[in-house]
């Protein structure tokens, strides 16, 4: 035990001598006797066998040469002979970790909170190296009580290796020292295959959805494409729900509430990383609305892939099936610029492609939809859509796409199959018009 003091002063006689001793309360000798230290204002007291968590005062006494004496007794001093241990009853776990992510050029790391119940508040530092315990990467740095830290380092190349390591600190300097787990920079991401809609993950035949009438929950499947490099079980997969149907868009910086514009209805939620599928129940869905599925996907250093489905629609019954054509009106009144009764011969159908229809005008299109419902066919409308003769244009390739997904029925097998859907394409004086089963 080390120990300085002030000098006493005696302008009669004199001090001659100083006199030290160790006790459990002030001026009290208890656990050494006073020792004669001559007139030194410094000393050090060896051999002695202090306790942990004990309080210690030490006297000074100083004689001058009339044989007076004066004491003076310091403040209590709690030995502490233990480092800071981790408040482990806070982070509700069982031993005490540093969780540390990396980049290229970025490195995080938090830890749990320690406590020194002798000496009070702790200190923390760290620093991140090549190997455990070593600091090459990033020298060792002082972040005062904060329980995480972060720094951008020097470029680093794909597949290097780190490790984060703290150090907490009593008042006292003694420390406790803790190291994470290996971090492997990846400046790739997982990649994300696709997100499917599905109308049930309780079976092997998984068949993207366009619609469905359930509007409490909402099941995704997705697949990932993972790097050579990478482990499943350090990967992080969140998935989100959003509403694209909305006439309102919220602006892209808005990451709480949107997501590329798109308003958010079920924020991103955390789901394991094997996972490859999930139902979100107890949504807020409304009818005749649109969701869509998204999938994030990140890698140790934190960096990320996403991708979305196409969304399905809530609708209480499978969708009409509905038929699109292009009418040509301009064939109808072109002749009219000539003779009276001139007509536009037939096309000889052999000099062209047989699945191209030939159009007498490209200026006079109109769109014609209809619509017959499934459950009543006498029951049909008819949407007529002139298009913008200022579009087309007779030396310029242009394209006309109409497309409308139809669906099975679903209240008896939940597969919510496509059935067919429907594409139209016009180029200047033809129209080429085909079907497809998706």
């Amino acid at each position: 035990m080390s120990l300085r003091w002030l000098a006493f002063s005696d302008d009669e006689s004199g001090v001659v001598e100083y006199q030290v001793c160790v006790g459990h309360t002030p001026g009290n000798c208890s656990v050494t006797p006073f020792a004669n230290v001559g007139l030194k204002t410094n000393y050090t007291i060896t051999g002695l066998n202090l306790l942990h968590g004990v309080v210690y005062y030490v006297t000074v006494r100083g004689r001058n040469a009339a044989g007076q004496v004066s004491e003076s007794s310091t403040d209590g001093v709690l030995v502490d002979l233990s480092p800071p241990k981790p408040n482990l009853f806070a982070s509700n776990q069982t031993t005490a970790t540093v969780r540390f992510q990396c980049s290229e050029e970025w490195v995080s790391a938090n830890w749990d909170d320690f406590e020194d119940e002798e000496t009070g508040p702790v200190n923390y530092m760290w620093c991140v190296g090549r190997k455990r315990g070593t600091c090459d990467i990033l020298p060792l740095t002082n972040v005062g009580s904060k329980l995480k830290a972060q720094a951008i380092i020097n470029r680093l190349p794909s597949g290097s290796n780190l490790y984060a390591t703290m150090m907490a600190q009593n008042t006292i300097g003694l420390k406790t020292t803790l190291s994470s787990s290996e971090c492997t920079v990846l400046t790739i991401a997982p990649k994300i295959s696709e997100v499917i809609d599905v109308a049930t993950l309780n079976t092997t035949n998984f068949t993207d959805i366009d619609w469905k009438a359930m509007m409490k929950t909402l099941s995704m499947r997705w697949e990932v494409i993972r790097s050579l490099t990478e482990d499943v079980s350090r990967m992080r997969v969140k998935v989100l729900v959003t509403q694209p149907s909305l006439n309102t868009s919220y602006p892209r910086l808005d990451k709480e509430h949107s997501w590329h514009g798109e308003p958010v209805v079920h924020r991103f939620m955390d789901v394991l990383p094997w996972q490859n599928g999930v139902t979100i129940r107890s949504l807020n869905l409304q009818s005749w609305q649109s969701y869509r599925s998204v999938v994030r996907v990140y890698n140790s250093g934190g960096i990320y892939s996403e991708a979305a489905s196409d969304s399905l629609r809530l609708e209480p019954r499978a969708p009409p099936l509905r038929s699109v054509t292009v009418d040509d009106k301009g064939a109808d009144i072109e002749h009219l610029r000539w003779l009276p009764n001139l007509k536009i011969p037939p096309l000889n159908q052999s000099s062209v492609d047989p699945d191209v229809t030939y159009y007498a005008s490209p200026s006079d299109i109109q769109l014609i939809i209809k619509s017959s419902n499934l459950t009543n066919s006498s029951s049909e409308h008819q949407i007529k859509k002139e298009l913008d003769k200022n579009l087309l244009s007779p030396t310029k390739e242009f394209r006309i796409v109409v497309s409308r997904v139809t669906s099975q029925d679903n209240n008896t097998n939940n597969t919510n199959t496509t059935e067919h859907s429907e594409l139209m394409k016009t180029l200047p004086g033809t129209s080429c018009k085909h079907y497809q089963r998706a």
